[in-house]
């Protein structure tokens, strides 16, 4: 049995520990230097970019006493937002804001910030900075702060409709281990005679919320009829990025709307955001779409799994997205003791 395999399953006598004990503790075991530097730096990432978010989305809900007046002023506000920044764009984050909107009285902005929510990429999730490991009481006390920031909304804008696509929403992105039944009191379901009534409405928004409704639901023939209908030349130039994903079921019929869809990835691939990376790497799965992208940028010339190994290797220099990194290296066929480090730290 190596020294280093030893090494990884005994890590757990200085699991949570400082980088100094950790570096002593590769020295005790008889780790080469070269390679105690390499799992120095894997530690190093993992510990610095967790943070619990759940904490401390609990602690912004906790700001709000429940006996504080509603209508709270500007310098109240711009103190809560500050405290939200490193939640911001997640949806823990949107629900600290949009609380804040209720709090201070204002229906325009917390209308726009659930605008903004329900158009939220469902895959942002996979590229958020790891949660570190919360209790079972930080989780018990986010699913009270959860029911009662619904409550809230719900007693603020007095919309049923609006209340189930928030409630749906939330659904969708936050894993039922962790929400469970809590928001059970609300409705979030829709039949598909009710998702059909909106979906066909002229006044329908939320094109890539209402497709996920219509998904595993409906036929691929009524994916193409609502796509198609609803994309149109300037929908698809005006399409905010987060719904772009939706062309992983859709490929645009005429010549014109073919060349939006270019140019729109195009400008997105120029991105180096991961998530607009991902998006890029999801969509040119499909190889007409791949090879019309090669003949405006060389890059996507190369080997789609280059591309991918690519992505989840820098996702994991960055410490974000581990498992997810890790599953998709090894199913790539990498098999290295670095990725051995990442799983057993």
């Amino acid at each position: 049995m190596s020294k280093e395999f030893l090494a990884m399953i005994n890590l757990d006598t200085v699991s949570g520990k400082s980088s100094s004990i950790f570096k002593n503790y590769l020295k005790e075991q008889g780790i080469e230097a070269y390679k105690a530097k390499m799992i120095l730096e894997i530690f190093s990432l993992k510990v610095k970019t967790k943070k619990n978010y759940v904490r401390k989305f609990n602690k912004i809900v906790a700001n709000f006493k429940e006996n504080e007046k509603k209508n709270i002023g500007f310098d109240r506000i711009k103190e809560n937002l500050k405290t939200i920044k490193e939640l911001k764009g997640t949806m823990l984050g949107y629900l600290a804001e949009i609380l804040i909107a209720v709090r201070s009285g204002n229906k325009f902005w917390g209308n726009a910030l659930i605008a903004d929510f329900m158009f939220l990429d469902n895959s942002n999730a996979l590229f958020s900075l790891p949660n570190k490991g919360s209790s079972k009481k930080d989780r018990l006390e986010l699913k009270q702060n959860v029911v009662k920031i619904f409550s809230e909304i719900n007693s603020f804008f007095k919309d049923p409709f609006l209340m189930r696509l928030l409630i749906t929403k939330v659904a969708i992105l936050m894993p039922s281990a962790i929400i469970g039944s809590s928001i059970s009191q609300f409705d979030g379901s829709w039949s598909l005679t009710e998702i059909r009534e909106t979906v066909y409405s002229k006044n329908r928004k939320y094109l890539g919320f209402w497709f996920t409704q219509l998904l595993g639901r409906s036929t691929r023939n009524e994916w193409d009829t609502f796509l198609g209908n609803s994309l149109s030349l300037e929908k698809i130039l005006s399409l905010k990025d987060d719904e772009l994903w939706i062309f992983n079921f859709y490929f645009p019929k005429k010549d014109s709307h073919r060349t939006a869809l270019l140019k729109r990835l195009n400008g997105l691939s120029k991105s180096k955001k991961f998530i607009d990376r991902y998006r890029i790497i999801e969509l040119i799965k499909n190889k007409t779409l791949k090879d019309l992208l090669g003949k405006i940028s060389p890059k996507f010339k190369r080997a789609h799994f280059n591309l991918e190994r690519e992505l989840y290797k820098d996702l994991l220099k960055d410490g974000r997205s581990v498992s997810f990194s890790l599953y998709n290296l090894i199913s790539l066929g990498d098999k290295n003791d670095r990725l051995l480090w990442w799983l057993a730290i």
